[in-house]
């Protein structure tokens, strides 16, 4: 027997080894599933495989209530600003956000707003709040069926996700039940986005995200509280005037200010941790994907980080660190497209960065487009490095110009991208200063 073929009875032999452990761990796998249906059965006397309907006089819309949890007297949801209006750009960025210009709009505004009868408490409780029922079911939605346990959550109009919102509105729920659901509701979310549909429908933001967010001395719930507004805010749908009214200058500023601070201290007291930062960075930039262009007369993070001049170097600073070390890919395509914004507005564009962190962008844009693969996030990066180019002022330095030209012309004939072979040829007929250098 040659040496190939006892190479390749070894590499069969290795193949069936891993085969079978495979196949023991997908019998762990299902072994989980049927404990986790067990738990659930055994803690829920009416079982959510069998939810039954709601009696008619259930059905009512929830009559509004005063809450008394409300933020500050400064409300987050104020949309007016005290800035003066600022000239409209003459260039316009949309171009680059095309990969979420075809997203769907908000689902119906009716879904999960349903209220939970009073007599549903001891129901609520053995299925909600006993911590070994809620972990089985967590359990079950991340196991091999989940797909199918999701679309028995559906049932009932929602019956488990309106439970677990109302437990979370309670504000006499103790703190620790509170984290809890917290804990499962955010991991159902990610996988079955209605669960954030169903918490903006029940108006989650006046009722309690706001509140959390801005409990400073409890870290917990104040990063969840921040993790659902970013998911909700995450979505690409067209918000409806219901949701997006609430996103206003105050909640804006407050998030700025918050991010400033994380980013110099971080809450841990390591210097290293970027955890709590990324998070509320990431709501800011989520926020800013809905603004309808890079008009600071309603682009609401524009207009802000260009009133607090004061944080503009830390805010240009942190935005250049996060693009370049690329540490969280999430927030990378809302990043690239609200540098967009700030160089496509003629005002932002001239003021918010020093001429080093010029130097230092240039660098990063020119080494990602490079080094990323055909697609949308490709050529969004491009489309920020055209605003950069043009109206930034890169002209002043025409630092590693060079570099810029000869990627612009590398792409400019690149085949396997038409649109991207189209934007680069157009950046090299607006920018004829590139070649002075």
């Amino acid at each position: 027997m040659d040496e190939y073929t006892k190479r390749l009875e070894r590499r069969v032999n290795t193949l069936e080894s891993e085969l079978e452990e495979l196949r023991a761990h997908v019998g762990v796998l299902r072994a989980h599933l049927r404990e986790a249906t067990d738990a659930i059965r055994h803690f829920a006397p009416v079982s959510i495989f069998n939810l039954t309907p709601l009696e008619p006089h259930m059905g009512r819309k929830e009559t509004p209530r005063a809450h008394t949890s409300e933020p500050p007297a400064e409300s987050f949801g104020s949309t007016h600003s005290s800035e003066p209006p600022v000239d409209k750009p003459q260039t316009d960025n949309t171009a680059v956000m095309d990969h979420t210009t075809q997203q769907p709009t908000w689902p119906s505004e009716d879904i999960g707003v349903a209220p939970i009868h009073p007599d549903e408490t001891a129901r609520i409780h053995e299925q909600v709040i006993e911590p070994v029922a809620l972990q089985a079911m967590v359990k079950a939605v991340l196991g091999a069926h989940a797909a199918e346990i999701l679309e028995m959550l559906n049932e009932d109009d929602y019956w488990m996700i309106r439970a677990m919102a109302s437990v979370i509105e309670d504000g006499n729920q103790e703190r620790d039940v509170r984290v809890r659901v917290l804990d499962a509701l955010f991991i159902i979310g990610q996988q079955h986005e209605i669960v954030f549909t169903i918490l903006m429908n029940r108006g989650a933001l006046t009722k309690w995200i706001y509140t959390d967010m801005q409990n400073e001395e409890d870290l917990e719930l104040m990063r969840l509280a921040l993790c659902f507004l970013s998911k909700i805010c995450s979505t690409h749908k067209t918000l409806p005037p219901s949701v997006s009214s609430k996103l206003g200058y105050n909640l804006v500023e407050y998030l700025i200010e918050l991010t400033q601070r994380f980013y110099n201290f971080p809450p841990s007291g390591d210097p290293d941790d970027s955890h709590m930062r990324d998070i509320t960075l990431s709501v800011l930039l989520n926020i800013n994907i809905h603004a309808p262009n890079n008009d600071v007369t309603e682009n609401k993070v524009l207009n802000k980080l260009m009133a607090m001049t004061e944080a503009n170097s830390d805010m240009g600073q942190l935005f250049i660190t996060v693009l370049n070390r690329a540490e969280n890919e999430e927030l990378l395509p809302p990043l690239v497209k609200l540098l967009s914004d700030i160089f496509a507005n003629p005002v932002t564009s001239k003021g918010f960065f020093f001429k080093n962190d010029l130097r230092v962008l240039v660098e990063v844009l020119v080494r990602t487009i490079t080094d990323l693969v055909d697609g949308p996030l490709r050529r969004l990066y491009l489309g920020a490095l055209e605003q950069f180019l043009i109206n930034s002022e890169y002209r002043d330095t025409l630092h590693r110009a060079d570099d810029v030209v000869a990627l612009l012309n590398t792409l400019s004939v690149y085949p396997d991208d038409p649109e991207l072979a189209a934007k680069a040829r157009a950046i090299l007929e607006t920018c004829p200063f590139l070649h002075s250098n």
